[in-house]
């Protein structure tokens, strides 16, 4: 049995490399066609070997999916997008299925969409997706977007499986790129002026509106949508889960309580609406009840392979819910045990991660034992590593973070992530060059940063290499090096003047400056900190001191950051809730050590 791997692409050089290689030795031909590049993409393509088509956008992706299928002359198509990825682990599953030669034709697979700022396993919708057709049969695809599989005789039967395709394309960095939101939301407006009860498209409608924050348009589409829902199609559970979300965020108590009833009682086996129920619960108080919820949804167990669901909402989701109030309720154990399970579920649980070095750290574990129960928890595999990495760089552990990117640099040499924290962890061991080097690896270059601490390595150490600010000037943005360049100046003894050429670019300015004051505050380097406080001076605006407060509360400065939101009030007249809050605390505790040192000397 053969295998075409068909796409449509535009302008995907960032994802198209990630894509072909999670298939890499799959697919007998790849099918390619680009709709009007103007990038890279093809160039990727060509070089694995890529069959490349140009076909002319027409406003339609279904014209395109079908090109694609018509120039396919293997015995079964594979349909990706360049922003998907195969799961490793299910490769050979899905070449199983299409050795076998039953009478099916259409597979779907699930597909595991990442939303918001990063692809975290908290943050994951699962729906199942077309992904391997029978070449030949006359299938083919209708819509303008959110386009559905068609045959001759109309909507093909379709056979669930359990593997599973990562897609970033719902990513904030994707979607504000390619402007996404404003594409589909034109034609699917158009699809709807052709047929006004279209559910679907309704319900679809209501998606990109909400993931633009638009949540009450996206709500009165979703009403649209549920008019003529019927509980069997195959969208009907997450357009309701959708609607709860969307009451929540509206704060209709109300709606909220009258979807979650409406999900437990046309979907009983998803338990998405009995864990939605739960946080219901919690919000209003309730946390036994939440408690006995959170539990129900991990007697429930996953759902079926069929259905479309959140991701960890019968597994890693509860437990973590679940460690959280334990922990309030002072049952540390049980909180404790509830993050081993999370994590058991999913290995990069990074919620749960970060409770469980939180709790041990109160504990009085040592952060190297803390690593070593951690790295058994996460198997050695590459991912988890590097989310330890993340954590224990956050905590300002940084000998264990460095240790634990090492490790992961092992497992993957080219990951940019692993090279970064391996570079800027030993920056804060003030082991300059060393840093230096990591920070200067291939990898390490492409990553967002490495060049600002680069700059700060052969400033702290002349040794590191002989270089000055200009070297860095095509490198680092404009604000960044204007405020580099300053420091160096002031660094050498020498006056300097930070003045931004635009109004404008004061906020950004004022961001590079605060950016340098917290590297340095957190390496623990009072002389540069102090020479780096005085470009403070040379920008204005009057919310500096409010600003620096919080910066050295952040650090456990407290009698200094209560000094500088006090200035903030007396002479900017600046305060906000944050800051109140701040100064609320830092008085009683004050306080309380004034009361406890009056006691001791009564006794």
């Amino acid at each position: 049995m053969s295998i075409s791997l068909c796409m449509i692409v535009k302008n995907e050089e960032e994802n198209l490399s990630r894509c072909l290689d999670s298939v890499k030795g799959i697919p007998d031909e790849i099918i390619l066609v680009d709709t009007g590049s103007a990038d890279r993409t093809v160039s990727i393509a060509l070089q694995y070997g890529a069959k490349v088509f140009r076909h002319p956008w027409n406003d339609s992706f279904s014209e395109a999916r079908n090109f694609a299928l018509s120039q396919a002359s293997g015995t079964w198509i594979l349909v990706m997008d360049a922003d998907d990825e195969l799961e490793a682990e299910d490769r050979d599953t899905l070449l199983h299925l299409t050795a076998e030669s039953g009478d099916r034709d259409v597979y779907c697979c699930k597909t595991l969409s990442y939303s918001g700022n990063g692809a975290d396993c908290g943050n994951v919708l699962v729906t199942m997706s077309v992904r391997l057709i029978r070449n030949g049969k006359g299938y083919f695809y209708r819509g303008r977007v959110h386009e559905q599989l068609a045959g001759p005789g109309g909507a093909p039967p379709l056979t669930a499986t359990a593997i599973r395709f990562y897609h970033y394309g719902y990513l904030s960095s994707q979607l504000e790129k390619k402007e996404k939101h404003r594409r589909n939301i034109a034609l699917i407006s158009r699809e709807l002026e052709d047929d006004p009860e279209n559910g679907f498209m309704h319900f679809n409608l209501g998606n990109e509106y909400l993931a633009t924050g638009a949540v009450r348009q996206a709500m009165d589409c979703y009403r649209a949508s549920c008019r003529t829902l019927q509980p069997s199609l195959g969208y009907g559970s997450m357009l309701l889960t959708r609607m709860i979300l969307c009451s929540e965020q509206l704060r209709d108590d109300e709606s909220q309580c009258r979807y979650i009833r409406a999900g437990l009682h046309l979907y009983p086996q998803l338990p998405d609406f009995e864990y939605l129920k739960a946080g219901l619960l919690l919000r209003h108080g309730k946390v036994m009840r939440a408690i006995r919820s959170y539990q129900k949804c991990i007697r429930m167990g996953p759902p079926a392979a069929d259905e479309n669901s959140m991701l960890g909402v019968a597994t890693f989701k509860p437990h973590d819910r679940l460690a959280a109030l334990y922990e309030q309720l002072g049952e540390r154990k049980t909180a404790l045990r509830h993050c081993r399970k999370a994590i058991r579920f999913c290995s990069t649980d990074r919620e749960a991660y970060a409770r469980m070095i939180r709790m041990l750290g109160e504990e009085g574990c040592t952060p190297d034992r803390m690593k070593s129960r951690l790295l058994r928890m996460a198997k050695n595999e590459f991912c988890p590593i590097l989310i330890l990495s993340d954590l224990f760089y956050d905590r300002g552990f940084f000998r264990q973070a460095m240790e634990l990117a090492k490790r992961a640099k092992r497992q993957a040499p080219d990951c940019p992530a692993a090279c970064y924290n391996e570079g800027v962890c030993r920056f804060f061991l003030q082991q300059y060059q060393k840093a230096y080097r990591c920070l200067c690896a291939e990898p390490c270059i492409r990553t967002g940063g490495s060049v600002f601490f680069r700059f700060l390595c052969t400033l702290l150490d002349p040794g590191t290499a002989r270089l000055c600010t200009e070297d860095f000037q095509a490198e680092l943005e404009a604000s960044d090096y204007r405020v580099c360049h300053a420091f160096y100046t002031l660094m050498q003894g020498k006056p300097c003047v930070l003045l931004p050429v635009k109004k404008e670019e004061e906020a950004c300015c004022m961001d590079s400056v605060f950016g340098l004051l917290e590297v340095l505050l957190r390496a623990g380097l009072p002389t540069e900190f102090m020479k780096a406080l005085m470009l403070l001076k040379l920008i204005p605006g009057d919310g500096v001191f409010l600003r620096l407060g919080k910066l050295y509360y952040k650090y456990g400065y407290e009698k200094l950051a209560y000094q500088q939101l006090d200035l903030s009030i007396r002479t900017a007249g600046k305060i906000d809730a944050e800051s109140l809050f701040i100064m609320g605390r830092i008085r009683s505790a004050a306080t309380a050590d004034e009361a406890h040192s009056a006691g001791g000397r009564a006794m």
